[in-house]
């Protein structure tokens, strides 16, 4: 990315994403060998290329005029979409609109406190999660507490299957066994109500409480089988929203099924049906990604095939979207699955330190890769990592406490 940045500074974003590709794996591998191998082939060709980009399409467009029902010449497609793709990761929003973004959160008619309580091993992990967790597969002494806590595991998981039928958690729910919130809703010309609302605890590396310290099987490594969602009494009377950063296809993703997921879990197990879907997903087309997506949720969708961006005025940053659209009233759910560290990290920093936003945010699901985790072994890979498991901890324990309903996805 440095040497493309000397010859065409515009060519840096392409290679900081194929290198960013190209590291997913261990480099000791072969797949990784080749990923990388590949990666400085594409280098030679974006150094030569890009800084042509826009003679090229100049001359496609006007030179050569393409007719209505003609497909481009396969060249001219690549260099406009490699063009499409930097062009749009740097679109920025003003700083008035950014003004008026962050002034004017928190419009609803109703007012809400939300008190967050942690079970009591989930206080435990929290608190001692810097000497639990170490880069071992065996990860023994996080294991060793699973093992000893598996009547509590015993407890929770009923729960998720039941509410999975479309039925509502019982408020007779162990508070030992399970985190819970808290919620008071104060309406116009309405009694104040009060919702408790249980939600998986923050145990373990964040994963199915099966997967690997108890069954030793791959059955539960990418299993959702975990996750407690709202109550149909908590969804807001406004619109429905779901922004899905790392959307990949209606039913196909690397982690499994995620926006079908979604469409099918919500309205299963609160009855939401989303009125908008905000989707983005760098690569490919949108014929490609959108080809599995049935019309019902599609006619709701809005699919950007360029990357999310990290930076705090970039037009792409998902929490200026919903900072735009979200109302207190409305029920907005944010998963965060890009698999690209460093925008993940910098969505999340802007997240954690912005209290009005993650008013806004119902449910917040992500997947963060972290170190000192057994997954470094399952499908991570053991390179260099942002941080590691027990700062995520945190941060998903300080969400919590901030008031939304912080899930750790697969």
């Amino acid at each position: 990315a440095i040497l493309a940045e000397a010859f065409c500074p515009r060519a840096k974003f392409c290679c900081s994403v194929v290198f960013a590709w190209a590291s997913q794996s261990p480099l000791h591998t072969r797949v990784a060998m080749r990923r990388m191998a590949l990666a400085l082939g594409l280098l030679s060709v974006v150094l030569l290329c890009e800084c042509s980009a826009d003679e090229a399409v100049e001359s496609a467009t006007t030179d050569q005029p393409l007719h209505l029902g003609t497909p481009a010449p396969a060249p001219h497609r690549a260099l406009r979409a490699l063009k499409a793709s930097v062009e749009g990761s740097k679109c920025k929003v003003d700083q008035r609109t950014m003004n008026q973004l962050t002034t004017g959160l928190g419009r609803g008619s109703c007012d809400t406190h939300v008190v967050y309580t942690p079970a009591p091993w989930e206080v435990d992990f929290v608190t001692n999660m810097p000497t639990i967790q170490d880069s071992t597969h065996a990860w023994a002494a996080g294991c060793k507490k699973m093992q000893s806590n598996k009547a509590l595991i015993d407890k929770w998981l009923p729960l998720v299957n039941l509410q999975a039928t479309g039925a509502a958690v019982p408020s007779s729910f162990d508070k030992k066994a399970l985190s819970y919130f808290m919620t008071t809703t104060k309406c116009p010309g309405a009694p104040p109500r009060v919702d408790v609302e249980a939600i998986e605890p923050l145990v373990g590396f964040l994963r199915h409480p099966l997967h690997h310290c108890i069954d030793h099987s791959r059955r539960y490594r990418l299993s959702k089988d975990y996750m407690l969602l709202g109550s149909r009494a908590s969804v807001g009377s406004g619109r429905k929203f779901f922004f899905d950063v790392g959307a990949s296809t209606f039913a196909h993703g690397g982690g499994g099924a995620s926006q079908s997921w979604f469409v099918s879990q919500y309205e299963r197990r609160m009855g939401v049906k989303f009125d908008r879907i905000i989707a983005w997903e760098y690569g490919g087309s949108q014929v490609e990604r959108l080809s599995e997506t049935p019309f019902e949720v599609l006619v709701n969708t809005s699919y950007f095939v360029i990357p999310a961006a990290g930076e705090p005025d970039a037009c792409h940053n998902p929490l200026n979207f919903i900072r735009k659209l979200c109302h207190k009233d409305d029920f907005c759910v944010f998963k965060l699955d890009m698999d690209t560290p460093y925008v993940e990290s910098a969505i999340v920093d802007q997240l954690v330190k912005d209290p009005k936003v993650v008013g806004l945010i119902d449910e917040f699901y992500y997947e963060d890769h972290v170190s000192k985790s057994p997954m470094e072994y399952q499908g991570w890979g053991r390179g260099k990592k942002d941080h590691d498991l027990a700062k995520s901890i945190r941060i998903f324990s300080k969400l919590r406490a901030m008031g939304t309903r912080a899930h750790s996805w697969v």
